[in-house]
């Protein structure tokens, strides 16, 4: 049974998906703290920062191989759903979202902007606790993009993790790109030499993973391929000089539009301070 909690976030999702829908060209991402937000790029919805986006779309794609057949978990307003398609010319994607509204402007945006996609890419409203009762061992690949951090404890986000499980094919890859507690901590550290802010592990609506529970969950279930901080140079940047050394004393307000969040997401990887974390998991 649904609890109220969980009510409430879905509720927060179709909000967002319809004040999205309302947006005017002069909207831009203005507060760190907002409820709502919409970035520059035109992507809305679901995340802040587009660089950010970009690079998590970059990395899911290298893990997707030729003619598979794809979940794509927690689609939101389908932009990260369509890129995938868009870029993988051979692969069949099916993107799903516990919002009906977000799911309204999914189907929208592939119309609109991505009509050459509409053979090879769905958008349905399902929940990712009640996948079996949909699919069974159906597909290649899962992707989850901050879709497990959305359940409000442990236990729930386990019961998602089996129900990923049960409509991977046998030897199929779950791509689970979610926030890590383990992250936020390290990058902590590095804030707290400065003398800084300590950041937040997500909002109010998020539960982030522990790195050492999710490992210890996958045994016998999932082998571990890899795990990727694939933004942990930008965050160090973003996060941490651009906040200490710029914000206030160079530039007055924050903004995801200054020119050093741009070249921040095209420098070398380094460290692991990338909360926003890729795990690749093969199904057992």
């Amino acid at each position: 049974m649904e609890s109220e909690l969980q009510k409430k976030i879905k509720d927060y999702w179709d909000q967002q998906a319809v004040l999205n829908r309302e947006k005017t060209d002069s909207l831009k991402v203005i507060d760190w703290e907002s409820d709502y937000f919409i970035d520059s790029k035109g992507q809305g919805g679901t995340l802040k920062d587009s660089n950010l986006r970009e690079l998590e779309i970059q990395n899911v794609v290298r893990e997707i191989r030729k003619g598979e057949y794809v979940l794509d978990i927690g689609c939101g307003n389908g932009y990260s759903t369509l890129e995938y398609a868009k870029r993988l010319k051979d692969v069949r994607l099916l993107g799903i979202d516990f919002s009906k509204e977000m799911i309204k402007n999914a189907i929208s945006l592939m119309h609109d902007d991505y009509p050459q996609l509409v053979s090879r890419v769905r958008f349905e409203c399902h929940d990712i606790l009640e996948l079996s009762a949909l699919y069974e061992e159906e597909f290649d690949v899962v992707c989850s993009t901050r879709v497990v951090i959305n359940l409000p404890s442990w236990q729930l986000q386990q019961q998602a993790l089996d129900e990923i499980r049960k409509v991977l094919k046998r030897g199929g890859r779950l791509i689970l790109l979610e926030g890590s507690v383990d992250a936020v901590e390290r990058l902590n550290a590095v804030r707290a030499k400065l003398k800084m802010k300590m950041d937040r592990a997500g909002n109010w609506h998020n539960v982030f993973l522990r790195d050492e529970d999710l490992k210890n969950y996958i045994r016998g279930k999932y082998k571990l391929i890899k795990e990727i901080y694939h933004a942990s140079t930008y965050m160090l940047i973003t996060r941490v000089l651009y906040h200490k050394v710029i914000l206030g004393k160079f530039i007055k307000q924050f903004t995801y539009d200054e020119e050093i969040f741009d070249a921040a997401s095209k420098l070398p990887n380094f460290g692991e301070y990338g909360y926003h974390k890729i795990f690749v998991l093969q199904k057992i």
